[in-house]
């Protein structure tokens, strides 16, 4: 286990990048996993528990971004099956997207596996095409600069139930 204060690796004239790493699962084995939660009184610093899949959710008929999904890495999202996503702060803001109207996408792809990078080469040209692609995907609302709509960032209610447990489990 390890970790990395702010100050140690960037000067008070340099701020820091917004991004924190937390432990979310360990594993004794390498195989079976364990999942691990931050609990905090700022319910936004409470982190995600266990091993995740990230899928990016598009509109079928415009192939515009609906919203990104955080899921259990043993879970996986059929596009001919409807599927309900909800803000996990405020549950209560919910979309059901229907079956045949959305395609998912995984966002996260390895770059090591057993110690060998797997992660193609891409070249700059690569890159940049990928990026304007996805940046065509953003909605308007979403590309202005004042007042832009935020993508919704929501959980699956799989790894929505496993965090309320070990929340209370944990109190």
């Amino acid at each position: 286990m390890w970790g990395v204060g702010t100050h140690l690796i960037t000067s008070k004239e340099n701020p820091a990048f917004g991004g924190v790493y937390k432990l979310a699962a360990l594993s004794q084995d390498g195989q079976t996993w364990q999942p691990k939660i931050k609990l905090s009184e700022d319910p936004i610093k409470v982190t995600n528990p266990g091993v995740k899949k990230i899928y990016r959710l598009y509109d079928a008929a415009t192939g515009k971004m609906k919203a990104d999904l955080i899921t259990l890495a043993d879970e996986t999202i059929n596009n001919n099956e409807d599927l309900t996503i909800f803000d996990p702060l405020a549950t209560w803001k919910r979309m059901t997207l229907t079956a045949g109207e959305f395609t998912a996408r995984e966002l996260l792809e390895p770059v090591f596996v057993n110690g060998n990078c797997v992660y193609p080469d891409y070249t700059v040209a690569q890159i940049q095409e990928y990026a304007k692609r996805e940046r065509a995907t953003l909605w308007e609302e979403h590309k202005r600069l004042v007042r832009p709509h935020i993508m919704p960032v929501d959980l699956s209610q799989k790894l929505y139930d496993l965090k309320q447990g070990m929340i209370v489990k944990a109190r």
